[in-house]
């Protein structure tokens, strides 16, 4: 009991030694401060919310459409990693049922008025739910600016029944100046430059180190830039930044929105890049990950250039049994002696080797088996890319890509039931089950 309340303590003070960013934890919002701001103004923002916009254009569109519902529209502004739920939990006891709640988490318009207008707009809209459709189509200005006007407005539209507004105008992109890029080059330490706007301490510049490619990427930069003005041309160091450095792939995050350009087979860069912007699209408005994009992006382009996709992202070749996962070494079984109390240690031993050969056998065949399964995926992969280019054969390979990384990955055989599971889903994927 002791050993057993010690390590308790210990993993306790671990947790607390870890800078912030680390442990992850996010404070409760104050749903009575928020109340009491929004009756004096409709419009929360709420301290370190990013999202801009229009208020004069906003509070005007709310004008319009507040005599369309019974109750009062409220919008709550609120930093990345606050979720729609985050912000409705602490405020629903004081909305009443006809009040409607429009959320920016990040920079995610969310809202749950759907339910509220007798189901007109509730359900599938042109590209899925109205939420993930209005954020989806504005997604190359809010990214690159933080600007939510856009999709704010489709909202309020909708709310009065005028359905969705015209898809906004991307900003217009201009080539950077030799000033910025000269910075860039000039602040860039072990192939990574993140702007002061962004991070200045080494526990804020630490959440940009989390992630490095491996080596079968080649040499590499990686760029985070603040979001642009809104309203202003967006300058793009890319082209200066090649031109310096014409051996490596360079990235570049300008908000949230990610680019890239280098050496090598373009397609390949087009197919990664595609996948970058892709990968978290559907949470990175409000968790605001821009390193999560930029691994989406080297892990694409690694299978690629490691010749498992092809530069479409098309399978080319399941990995063998020794990509897969080999045995097992004694190191995996070094946290068992926490448990062993007061167990003989040549029974111990033993028991840790049978249970080790056990798992080197499970690992062995399982390993074969998902190699012959990624195989007959590639297979049928390639067989949908024959018969069409569908949307359900670009799911399928992704889903093979996921399951190659995990196979690669797993040190268990538990683990690599997992990628039995994604190969399950690919193959559901194409039989137009899911």
């Amino acid at each position: 009991m002791r050993k057993a309340l010690a390590l308790v303590v210990l993993v306790w003070l671990i947790a607390a030694a870890l800078p912030a960013h680390a442990q992850d934890t996010k404070p409760e919002l104050d749903g009575e401060a928020i109340w009491r701001q929004l009756q004096h103004e409709p419009i929360a923002v709420l301290p370190g919310a990013v999202a801009r916009f229009d208020e004069d254009r906003v509070r005007a569109e709310m004008r319009r459409s507040e005599p369309a519902v019974k109750g009062t529209i409220y919008v709550v502004v609120a930093p990345f990693r606050t979720s729609r739920l985050d912000i409705a939990e602490p405020l629903e006891k004081y909305l009443s049922d006809d009040d409607v709640l429009i959320t920016v988490g990040g920079v995610e318009v969310d809202t749950d008025w759907f339910e509220l207008a007798d189901g007109k707009y509730y359900g599938k809209g042109p590209e899925g739910s109205y939420d993930a459709a209005i954020n989806r189509r504005h997604a190359p200005t809010v990214l690159r600016t933080y600007d939510v006007t856009a999709p704010l407005v489709d909202v309020l539209r909708l709310a009065r029944g005028d359905g969705l507004g015209k898809r906004q105008r991307p900003p217009r992109v201009v080539e950077a100046s030799d000033e910025l890029v000269d910075r860039i080059e000039n602040g860039m330490r072990k192939r990574l430059f993140v702007d002061p706007a962004l991070a200045t301490t080494e526990d804020e510049l630490a959440r940009f180190r989390l992630f490095e490619p491996d080596e079968s990427v080649g040499r590499y930069r990686v760029v985070y830039l603040p979001p642009a003005r809104p309203g202003r041309p967006v300058p793009d160091p890319l082209p200066g930044l090649t031109e310096r450095f014409p051996n490596d792939t360079v990235v570049v995050v300008r908000g949230l929105w990610l680019d890239a350009a280098g050496p090598g087979d373009q397609q390949a860069l087009a197919t990664s890049l595609r996948f970058g912007r892709a990968a978290e699209a559907e949470s990175i408005l409000w968790t605001g990950r821009q390193v999560g994009i930029v691994k989406a992006f080297f892990d694409r382009l690694s299978l690629i250039r490691r010749g498992v996709l092809d530069p479409r992202g098309i399978p080319v070749r399941p990995p063998s049994v020794e990509e897969t996962g080999g045995l097992v070494g004694p190191w995996a079984f070094a946290a068992t002696g926490v448990v062993l109390g007061g167990a003989s240690v040549g029974g111990w031993w033993w028991r840790r080797v049978r249970r080790q050969r056990a798992e080197q056998r499970a690992m062995r065949l399982r390993s074969a088996e998902v190699a012959a399964e990624l195989a007959r995926l590639a297979a049928a992969v390639a067989k949908a890319e024959e018969e069409a280019g569908s949307r359900r054969r670009a799911e399928a390979a992704e889903r093979y890509a996921t399951a190659v990384d995990l196979s690669e990955q797993a040190t268990t055989s538990a683990e690599l039931l997992i990628a039995r599971d994604v190969i399950k889903e690919a193959h559901a994927i194409l039989d137009g089950k899911q």
